[in-house]
């Protein structure tokens, strides 16, 4: 087994890991948790997307003038979907394929691409990538 590069930072006279993108991003797929290498989708669903905005305008409105809350008074992200196309149908909604998400580089162009959409903002894109390989942390 090789060894992982390692990067650190130092904040206040704390020696902090920092995150390390190792590799090409592995989708794996929601469905039947295996690595999505073709024939796949990344898919973000706009009716998650109304549910979630009418959700958060309800919270929102139960703390009308206050200037804190809870962070369990926020709605869940809306979540992007990685999947196989043979464990289900395209999603007919704003998907991307794997394949023009195959380096970091393609995944910080549509990252880019993606940050003027109005539901961005709204989505796990943080989560997904995560999931992905992009953030590895080491002691």
């Amino acid at each position: 087994m090789t060894a992982l590069p390692r990067s650190t930072e130092r904040t206040r006279g704390v020696k902090r890991a920092a995150p390390v993108a190792i590799g090409k991003p592995i989708w794996t797929c929601e469905v039947c948790r295996k690595p999505i290498i073709a024939g796949g989708e990344i898919a973000f669903n706009y009716q998650e997307w109304r549910a979630y905005r009418i959700a958060q305008q309800r919270l929102d409105a139960e703390y009308v003038g206050q200037l804190a809350r809870p962070l369990t008074s926020y709605a869940d992200p809306v979540r992007w979907h990685p999947r196989h196309y043979r464990c289900g149908p395209p999603s007919g909604e704003y998907s991307i394929d794997i394949e023009r998400v195959a380096s970091w580089a393609d995944v910080a162009q549509w990252a880019a691409h993606l940050h003027d959409k109005t539901w961005f903002a709204d989505t796990d894109w943080g989560n997904l990538l995560a999931g992905a390989g992009v953030f590895r942390w080491f002691a």
